[in-house]
């Protein structure tokens, strides 16, 4: 089976990652896309509420929104939080980084488009 490559969307990208990562690679970035990089630790709760503040403050709907991040360790490891790290960063600040985006999320469906 052949899959048909679509057009490429057009407008802002923004890429959030951890502030530990110095560099980030988008494979498919339409030319006229600007990107803005956010940092946003998952395992601080307080970096995610920053995070989600900074795109609240700044961009005006989400029609993709993708959490992609997880870890696991074998040692018992804590969050800034006192969350354990595996359930800390793969759960809550996955849920709380959604929840405050939601009100984003919803405005897509304003314009008629289906956020994902």
């Amino acid at each position: 089976m052949r899959r048909r490559r679509r057009s490429a969307p057009t407008g802002e990208l923004y890429y959030v990652q951890h502030p530990r990562d110095a560099t980030f690679k988008l494979s498919f970035r339409p030319e006229s896309a600007s990107v803005e990089v956010i940092s946003c630790d998952l395992s601080s709760l307080a970096s995610v509420r920053t995070c989600a503040e900074q795109l609240l403050e700044t961009v005006p709907r989400i029609d993709f929104l993708i959490n992609n991040a997880g870890v696991f360790s074998a040692d018992r490891q804590e969050t800034a939080d006192g969350f354990e790290m595996t359930f800390g960063v793969n759960h809550l600040g996955h849920f709380l980084l959604t929840e405050m985006l939601l009100p984003l999320v919803k405005k897509s469906a304003d314009t008629g488009f289906h956020p994902r």
